[in-house]
């Protein structure tokens, strides 16, 4: 009996150091696992890789359907309208009726031409007055030959078809496209409400200062910086 004894608790004290060694074991190799790829971060590599190399279409090609955000607001910051007046050639309100996007000529952007019915111009020397005009602004959606596609999505510039805005834009280029002054801080949509809404990014302070501001006493102050500032003065574009 004592030797029967013996040996149970033997083989009770074995079962339980070999159970503590087992979770150490486990527990150990908890502490340090094993590494593993970050196949995200490779992903993000490759794309960057493919942008210089191909332009946006490489990235698609890779992709499938490549999309990225961009910020269209400027470096440059306007304090109000008479600042954007004063560095615009033509000043409207108009409506867009028609969007069509495409690659920059590098391949590394993409931009929207937009159609624009001028319903009312509040600065320009041209003559005859315009009653279209084609506003190009960055980003959009592009779907190549392939089916693949890519989209550049700019939160601080949405610009809808047929919504009512105010644009400050520069003198037509090359190629006879008018750019917003700013960026997206040279465009506000005329809510029929009659409530302004600004674009740009939430610390411009053309935003600041005209979020939700009533369109009829904002059109006045548009007239009186037209006023002080009549003539075309030229200014830089971002691109």
């Amino acid at each position: 009996m004592k030797l029967a004894r013996a040996t149970k608790v033997f083989l009770t004290t074995a079962v339980a150091v070999v159970a503590l060694m087992v979770g150490f074991s486990g527990w150990t190799r908890s502490q340090n696992p094993t590494p593993t790829a970050t196949p995200t971060q490779d992903e993000h590599n490759r794309l960057v890789d493919a942008v210089r190399r191909g332009g946006l279409r490489e990235a698609a090609r890779i992709k499938g359907s490549y999309a990225a955000t961009k910020n269209a607001s400027w470096d440059a910051v306007f304090a109000d309208t008479e600042s954007l007046t004063s560095h615009s050639a033509l000043v409207v309100v108009g409506v867009p009726v028609k969007s069509v996007s495409h690659l920059s000529s590098n391949g590394a952007d993409v931009f929207t031409d937009l159609t624009v019915t001028v319903r009312e111009t509040l600065k320009s020397d041209l003559v005859p007055p315009v009653t279209a005009i084609t506003v190009t602004v960055l980003g959009g959606h592009v779907t190549f030959d392939d089916g693949t596609s890519v989209d550049i999505q700019t939160p601080d510039l949405e610009i809808r078809e047929l919504g009512t805005y105010l644009f400050f834009l520069s003198e037509k280029d090359a190629q006879g496209l008018y750019h917003i002054i700013g960026g997206s801080q040279g465009v506000f949509e005329l809510r029929q409400g009659g409530v302004v809404i600004p674009h740009g990014r939430k610390t411009d302070l053309v935003v600041q200062k005209y979020k939700e501001a009533k369109v009829e006493d904002f059109l006045k102050e548009v007239r009186r910086a037209v006023e002080k500032w009549p003539a075309n003065h030229k200014c830089c574009r971002s691109n």
